[in-house]
């Protein structure tokens, strides 16, 4: 069950963070923003979509979190958020696959209905995110195009979900 369409997402989200002051500069520096990309995305969620929004979401059988649950009505999306940035990488390419599959097992044991991942990537060429992309995100999930918040800016995003 899809409790977001992932293209409707990612085009509100470009928008919204299109008119944050802070976008100008967040676009163009490479340095991780995950606190602020966590931020926009629970209020673009809550500006589009009716429902609650957690920070808290623990996994079953586990001490790690989701970054974001979204409750609407009886279903439930939990998020994990990665921001890339060419060079300052490693820890964050080991650890993100584990963190997809901690997704993924939220949504087949029913926890949730549908496990969405939310990347920006700055520094990257289009290949090497195409690589990525089809590494992390094979079949059953589904991935957004890489998408600019700002069309002169090199920051991009994609989103991919995966659902029961």
């Amino acid at each position: 069950m899809r409790v977001v369409d992932i293209e409707t997402l990612a085009q509100a989200f470009a928008n919204h963070a299109a008119t944050c002051s802070s976008s100008g500069v967040l676009c163009t520096v490479h340095v991780a923003f995950e606190s602020w990309f966590r931020l926009e995305l629970a209020q673009t969620l809550l500006t589009h979509l009716e429902g609650n929004i957690s920070f808290d979401c623990c996994y079953r059988n586990s001490l790690c979190k989701a970054d974001l649950l979204l409750e609407a009505g009886d279903a439930k999306a939990a998020f994990e958020l990665k921001s890339f940035v060419r060079g300052s990488d490693a820890n964050k390419l080991a650890k993100f696959p584990r963190q997809l599959e901690l997704l993924k097992a939220a949504v087949a044991d029913g926890m949730v209905s549908q496990g969405i991942a939310f990347c920006t990537f700055i520094g990257y060429t289009n290949l090497w995110v195409d690589r990525l992309r089809e590494k992390l995100f094979p079949v059953p999930w589904e991935t957004t195009k890489l998408k600019p918040i700002l069309a002169d800016k090199p920051l991009r995003f994609m989103i991919a979900g995966i659902g029961a």
